[in-house]
């Protein structure tokens, strides 16, 4: 029993100590207990890539949770709560995103820049929670949401966790937003060096990015060929159990292709650019939670948010 009780309080001081994660709605492989994980990851809080070399697949884990961790309305809000912010690298980059077709693709639906976990940035106040707009137009269907973070300063490393969740929204909706980018994590963008005390941060490749499209119409094509996400290597951690995805993971769109996503009707046409391109508004609709009563899963409880502003390029930044 002793031994026992070392190992859970090992376990409990590495949560303690890491950097962070969304506490709600429940991640995959969440350690936190209210999300009731047979099997958590007390790792989660690691990077998926360092140094432009990836460490795990894109959102850390590639199982989806045993049910949704929410049901939520297009127009409305997600409420994102994060857990252990005592490791923040002096902020930095996050995004929070979409993926329509399992995770092969997301649309990007809220981004603050460089001081992402503070109030503004001189970096003052720590932020721990997020009001994610969800766009009017976004169709129903499960859907992948993924949170992603360039840390400021530090080692140069990209962080990724996902939920699963559903949306409500029309039955013709159309989700049309900037591609999610992986910078730090595989290669497909230069390194972003340390910009915690100023000096290149790398935001210019937010800005100039591929634009995706998702859609209830099945024929959905691309006149291009352009890889929505670089291949990464096949093989992940396997003391983790996690295997990297290699061509079911990825794909890339051939001329006039239909694309069809795993498991829901709509469609995704992705970015079409000539070149490989390195280079939110908050409704007063509320989310609609559902309860489950899954092992694996726990809706997401009403927190409250820090007010954010919007620029002009649809990149959402501190006041």
């Amino acid at each position: 029993m002793k031994v026992s009780v070392a190992i859970l309080l090992g376990a409990l001081a590495t949560i303690c100590l890491g950097h962070m994660y969304p506490s709600k709605p429940c991640v995959r492989k969440s350690p936190e207990p209210t999300c009731n994980i047979r099997k958590p990851d007390y790792d989660i809080m690691s990077p998926i890539g360092r140094d432009n070399k990836p460490i795990y697949p894109l959102c850390h884990h590639t199982t989806p949770l045993l049910s949704s961790a929410g049901t939520f309305q297009a127009g409305g809000i997600i409420e994102v709560e994060f857990k252990n912010t005592n490791t923040t690298h002096n902020g930095g980059h996050c995004e929070f995103s979409l993926s329509y077709d399992g995770g092969k693709s997301f649309v990007a639906i809220q981004t603050i820049l460089r001081s992402c976990f503070y109030t503004n940035e001189t970096k003052t106040v720590m932020n721990r929670s997020f009001n994610v707009s969800i766009p009017d137009g976004a169709p129903s269907g499960k859907v992948v949401f993924a949170w992603s973070w360039v840390n400021a300063s530090g080692n140069r490393e990209f962080y990724m966790t996902c939920s699963d969740i559903e949306i409500e929204g029309s039955e013709d909706g159309v989700l049309e937003g900037p591609l999610m980018i992986t910078p730090n994590y595989d290669g497909s963008y230069p390194l972003i060096p340390d910009f915690g005390g100023g000096g290149e941060d790398g935001s210019n490749y937010y800005k100039d990015r591929p634009i995706v499209k998702v859609t209830t119409d099945s024929t959905s094509t691309s006149t291009c060929d352009t890889p929505v996400y670089p291949d990464t290597p096949t093989s992940g951690n396997s003391e983790r159990g996690d295997k990297v995805p290699s061509d079911t993971g990825y794909f890339t769109v051939k001329p006039s292709t239909t694309i069809a996503p795993e498991g829901n009707s709509t469609s995704v046409s992705p970015p079409c650019s000539n070149t490989k391109s390195p280079s939110d508004d908050i409704s007063a609709i509320q989310p609609k939670s559902t309860s489950t009563a899954s092992a694996e899963d726990l809706p997401a409880d009403s927190q409250p948010s820090v007010p954010t502003s919007i620029d002009g390029i649809g990149t959402t930044t501190t006041a």
